[in-house]
């Protein structure tokens, strides 16, 4: 696909009452925002739920992360007399972005192609092109497309720009979210504005090796209040990392509200929210525990031990063959093949010596239920390269629609020696 020109679809949604229809222009292949709309007729609903009762019709706003400006165009609605600062860094959403505002006559709001990060300077941006939903910067990750984009800590951003206030901003940055909060803290201070932050348990841990605990900690730092936004646009309160970490179990990508004013956000009775987060935590430990598989786990923390049957493999080129392996699942995730939803599954990639993938996606193997603790025996079916040399046979669990372990938890790199006959 020509990344410059990709395949274009046009969708119309409603996400206010009372307003006009919007059109979004975005990629076909966009499997993310595209994709909800259509399948939903509607994106965000619970965010766009909580904005509509908090945000003031004069309010200034920093959209980060604003792809191709659904909520971009949300907020100018709103906030007809005040300003909207849309910042995107990709030139594939930039390009929708400008247009969808244009289409859809918002007046108010203003893009600025720049990331922003802890330091100013250049970073890379990442795009999947059969992905193209997000773009991403990453530490020790690369895949598709690469794009140096300019960057600048939000405080410097804010000085130059003059801005006398900041109301709300929303964050949205495939993992980096930490290290704009660490950009931009003084901003954050000064101004007390609502933060709507996505916590992603697997982009942060794929594209930056953190956990969900330094997110928090900055957060915490930040803000003397933090929910979590749930499916209704209710906001509920977050009882920690635990209470977080076992949220995002089900639903890993979750959005966090954090305010200096809570009682301007529908919650009049804090006692009773509190109440109600404790409630969610108990369910939450009920639901997920080692005794009961969940309805479905997403892996945030893999964790497993392999026992593999050879210590070299000599196949021809293109054979189909068995592997006896053995797993120990040393995680407190359920490990589950029999889910409807991101179901977890044993697999393989072929590397060629220096490491580089040469064969992405292998052959799965079942492997039922493996609840905490247990351990199991498979017979894998494997498909040799076509191509004859020598390779390096990696072995690994992956959640589908997810990700691999080893991309979550490096550690988990169990590989085998292969020389690959023509014959």
């Amino acid at each position: 696909m020509d990344h410059d020109h990709p395949a274009e679809a046009v969708l119309f949604v409603c996400p206010l009452a009372g307003q006009a229809p919007l059109a979004i222009c975005g990629s076909a292949d966009d499997t993310s925002v595209m994709a909800s709309i259509a399948h939903r007729n509607e994106y965000e609903p619970h965010v766009v739920a909580l904005v509509a009762r908090t945000l003031s019709s004069d309010a200034v706003v920093l959209d980060i992360g604003a792809n191709i400006g659904v909520l971009t165009m949300v907020f100018g609605q709103l906030a007809p007399r005040g300003a909207v600062h849309a910042f995107e860094p990709s030139s594939h959403h930039l390009g929708f972005l400008r247009r969808n505002l244009d289409t859809n006559a918002i007046r108010n709001a203003t893009v600025h192609q720049l990331a922003l990060d802890d330091t100013n300077g250049t970073v890379v941006l990442q795009m999947d092109p059969a992905f193209q939903a997000g773009a991403f910067v990453a530490d020790h990750y690369t895949e598709g497309v690469a794009e140096a984009v300019p960057a600048m800590r939000l405080d410097e951003w804010v000085d130059r720009a003059h801005l006398t206030r900041v109301d709300l901003i929303k964050l949205d940055v495939e993992g980096l979210e930490r290290r704009v909060l660490d950009g931009g803290a003084d901003v954050i201070r000064r101004h007390r504005p609502d933060l709507i932050v996505e916590c992603n348990a697997i982009a942060s841990r794929k594209f930056h090796g953190e956990s969900n605990a330094p997110l928090l900690r900055a957060l915490q730092a930040l803000y003397p209040a933090i929910f979590v936004i749930e499916e209704s646009g209710k906001i509920l309160p977050l009882g920690g990392l635990a209470h977080l970490n076992l949220y995002q179990r089900e639903r890993v990508s979750c959005e966090l509200f954090c305010t200096y004013y809570p009682e301007r956000s529908g919650l009049s009775r804090l006692r009773a929210g509190r109440i109600g987060a404790v409630k969610n935590l108990a369910g939450l430990a009920w639901r997920h525990n080692r005794w009961r598989r969940p309805h479905h786990d997403f892996v945030t923390e893999p964790s497993f031990g392999l026992v593999l049957p050879t210590a070299r493999i000599s196949e021809r080129r293109g054979a189909v063959f068995d592997l006896d392996v053995s797993v120990h699942n040393t995680s407190r995730h359920w490990l589950s093949s029999d889910v409807p939803l991101a179901a977890v599954s044993l697999s393989y990639q072929w590397l060629d010596p220096g490491g580089a993938v040469v064969v992405h996606d292998g052959l799965r193997t079942l492997i039922g239920d493996l609840r905490p603790g247990a351990r199991g025996n498979f017979r894998m079916q494997v498909e040799a390269p076509t191509a004859p040399g020598p390779y390096q046979l990696r072995i690994d669990l992956v959640q589908e629609a997810v990700s691999w372990a080893h991309d979550l938890n490096p550690e988990l790199d169990y590989r085998i020696p292969a020389e690959i006959a023509a014959f």
